[in-house]
């Protein structure tokens, strides 16, 4: 395999973290009616929201990039995010519409679980002068905890949601930054080794097959 078939090789563990990550979405949505009568499914709920979203934000901050703003840069947060967050805007008030009579179409306050959406495009944007910062961590800890003294900071363009999970999405950008998840899963395994396991798995089936036959000629 070449180097940039390597570099582009896809690792299973983001892909089944992402699964996990949605997988628990769901479940959270689907027990939250019965928190108010069973106490089991409260005690599940506040599990799966105690980390959940600080996941997808991990996960998130792990994939994106910190070069210059450019407009392709740009161009890509409003083709990617922006523009499936207001066609899914669109087609929530659509529903509320024929079901509830509600015609009200504001973007600025994102219904639902399409606040997210915001807050990954709020991450996009600010990403790049975060990581001209020296301890780009700790500040945006400290903006994380100082956005909930500001009463001004409300739930317009999710902007309290993203400055408080922001600090995830960072760590997310900094353990690919240190390479510390890399040299972690992406452990380049010997082909000797990998050739002599297979010998070996094929030499233990063979020898089962003997015995199976020495058997069955015995009976």
């Amino acid at each position: 395999m070449t180097a940039a078939a390597s570099q582009t090789q896809r690792v299973p563990f983001w892909d089944n973290a992402r699964f996990a990550c949605v997988t628990l979405v769901v479940i959270g949505h689907g027990v939250q009616r019965l928190i108010a009568d069973f106490d089991g499914a409260l005690v599940l709920y506040l599990v799966i929201y105690a980390f959940h979203m600080p996941a997808f934000a991990i996960i998130s901050g792990y994939f994106s990039k910190a070069g210059p703003p450019s407009v392709k840069a740009m161009r890509r947060v409003l083709t990617d995010i922006v523009l499936p967050y207001v066609i899914m805007e669109g087609i929530w008030t659509l529903v509320q519409f024929l079901v509830e009579g509600r015609s009200e179409f504001n973007p600025s306050q994102p219904s639902w679980t399409l606040w997210f959406l915001l807050a990954l495009a709020i991450f996009r944007l600010v990403l790049p002068y975060l990581a001209l910062l020296r301890w780009p961590l700790i500040i945006s800890i400290v903006l994380s905890v100082g956005v909930g003294y500001f009463a001004n900071v409300d739930t317009t363009f999710s902007l309290s949601r993203a400055i408080g999970i922001l600090p995830f999405f960072v760590l997310g950008w900094k353990l690919r930054e240190g390479a510390l998840v890399d040299g972690w899963l992406r452990k380049p395994r010997s082909p000797d080794r990998a050739a002599a396991r297979q010998a070996q798995y094929r030499g233990q089936q063979c020898r089962r097959a003997v015995r199976e036959h020495q058997r069955s000629r015995a009976a």
